[in-house]
């Protein structure tokens, strides 16, 4: 799933459940942090691993169904977007 790739990546460790349940604690998009979006009914998570010419790029599982994912951008102002996570918060 989206969240235990996403959880294996950043060393978050409490239940989140859905992918929509993942805690917002940041306006700000950082490399390494998550991007949580409405992608779907559950919601969705992914990596942040760059962030350039209005895009952030992401590293996610299963927004290919049963696959891992490198790369694929979202623009910045995409109103899909719920909000991030940083592990610095």
């Amino acid at each position: 799933s989206c969240v235990a790739y996403s959880k294996s990546l950043t060393g978050y460790s409490k239940p989140v459940g859905a992918a929509r349940n993942w805690p917002i604690n940041s306006n700000s998009r950082v490399i390494g942090g998550v991007v949580v979006t409405h992608e779907s009914r559950a919601g969705h998570v992914a990596i942040i691993k760059g962030i350039a010419n209005g895009y952030i790029y992401v590293d996610e599982a299963n927004f290919s169904p049963c696959n891992i994912t490198y790369g694929r951008r979202i623009p910045l102002n995409s109103r899909l977007i719920k909000g991030f996570w940083s592990p610095a918060n």
